[in-house]
């Protein structure tokens, strides 16, 4: 393998750690793409990616429906309920399969 591998690979390990100490996602994502590309020779291919994935229409709509979406239940106080109700199921789930317990408790 090549030394520009097994920088790559060294940088996604260093990108799961940083994941998994629960440092910020987007900036963790972003430095090691944009590393990544640096690597490679291609420096604005990160960014090129970018401006051609927020050219999509439907993704504009989804993003922007999805942000009138929080803004009104953030607003209303609605949030709390949604999350109570979706919520529901999961903690009928661990009722019947007795998860809120450890298995020398149970």
């Amino acid at each position: 393998m090549t030394l520009t591998a097994w920088i790559a690979i060294a940088v996604i390990l260093v990108t799961v750690y940083c994941l998994i100490k629960r440092f910020e996602t987007r900036l963790v994502l972003f430095t090691a793409g944009l590393f990544l590309c640096c690597i490679a020779m291609k420096p604005m291919a990160a960014l090129d990616q970018f401006a051609k994935s927020m050219a999509n229409a439907s993704l504009i709509m989804a993003i922007c429906s999805s942000m009138g979406f929080a803004y009104v239940v953030t607003t209303t106080g609605c949030d709390k309920n949604l999350v109570k109700f979706l919520a529901a199921p999961l903690r009928k789930l661990c009722k019947v399969r007795n998860f809120s317990k450890r298995p020398s408790e149970a």
